[in-house]
């Protein structure tokens, strides 16, 4: 609901954001896309810690959800693709400045001109073998990153002596410090020609497809995986045991104990098993194959032909005989 109900927004704000951001000059795209990094970075974290000490202490699935699935925080993220997206537009022919890292992650540069990784304008595929580098590396290392994050939650959460295993937090501070990474890679791989790896391997039709219905795998794999730990724990719901938490009390009473392993135990109804996961996705792409051919893709089609001006005779004609050739090819 929080997913739907943002994205929403940000589809009703789109019309006005994109006509803004039409009117900056280049400058200040380069150093507005800077800016919404450390505001959306800011914004996450000070929500997130302001209600875990106004709230109370309750469930990290409480707090990481408000902080990150609502527009204020999205938002931001939402205007550095939008300002990005309007640079690769402006300078589709020419070289085009971009903000510099630190460890990939953090964007540094915010003056007149930007940081320009191009070295020549004259030399286009000398700029695309710069921006298939910058594609190729940062790629790997969001991967590897990930992963590693990952494999450290999963650490944590099996082995650390704490009574309530969350894990390192890195649902919340990797989704904020990320953007400027992910939108480094989406522009390298509009601008480096085609000469990456990493936009050889995204091509693959495979990897298109799974493209096409990432909205409805993502919107379908969550439910999922509740109704598969509901059953997994047949049909027990997974409740929080008090409004309190653990740490409060005295670590050498008998109420310590109790609490612990009632937490424990509660993580342990919410945490999906390893062996579960294929089942996850088996389940998850049929029905969100369904969801994309007819409830996704007509909707867009429906939405497509209101915006759409009538045909002309001409244009009529022209797909009809687009329509004879392609069933020609078909058959």
């Amino acid at each position: 609901a929080n997913t739907v109900c943002t994205l929403f927004i940000m589809w009703l704000l789109f019309p006005y954001s994109a006509s803004r951001v039409g009117k900056y000059s280049d400058s200040k795209l380069i150093n507005m896309i800077t800016i919404c990094y450390w505001m959306q970075l800011i914004f996450m974290f000070i929500l997130y810690f302001s209600l875990q000490a106004t709230v109370g202490k309750t469930s990290f699935s409480y707090y990481y959800f408000a902080s990150t699935a609502n527009p204020w925080t999205t938002y931001p993220t939402f205007q550095m693709g939008i300002m990005a997206a309007e640079l690769c537009l402006r300078f589709k022919d020419r070289s085009m400045k971009w903000p510099d890292t630190f460890f990939f992650f953090f964007p540094l540069t915010i003056c007149l001109n930007g940081h320009n990784y191009v070295i020549s304008e004259k030399d286009s595929e000398e700029e695309k073998k710069i921006w298939a580098n910058l594609a190729d590396r940062f790629s790997l290392f969001l991967l590897c990153f990930t992963l590693l994050v990952a494999v450290g939650d999963a650490f944590y959460r099996n082995f650390a002596f704490q009574p309530v295993t969350i894990g390192i937090y890195g649902g919340l501070w990797l989704q904020a410090i990320n953007p400027m990474a992910q939108l480094t890679v989406i522009v390298s791989l509009v601008r480096d020609g085609g000469q990456s790896r990493a936009y050889k391997l995204l091509m693959h039709s495979y990897l298109q497809w799974l493209g096409r219905i990432s909205m409805s795998i993502y919107l379908i794999h969550y439910p999922v995986i509740y109704y598969i730990l509901w059953m997994n724990n047949r049909g027990k719901p997974a409740e929080w045991p008090k409004n309190i938490s653990c740490d409060d009390m005295n670590q050498d009473g008998n109420d310590y104990l109790t609490c612990r392993d009632a937490v424990r135990t509660f993580e342990k109804m919410r945490t999906l098993p390893i062996w579960l996961i294929p089942v996850v996705v088996v389940i998850t792409i049929p029905l969100a194959v369904l969801t994309f051919y007819f409830i996704e893709e007509p909707c867009r089609k429906a939405l497509r032909s209101v915006d759409k001006p009538p045909l002309q005779e001409e244009e009529v004609e022209m797909e009809e005989i687009e329509d004879v050739e392609e069933s020609k090819r078909e058959g």
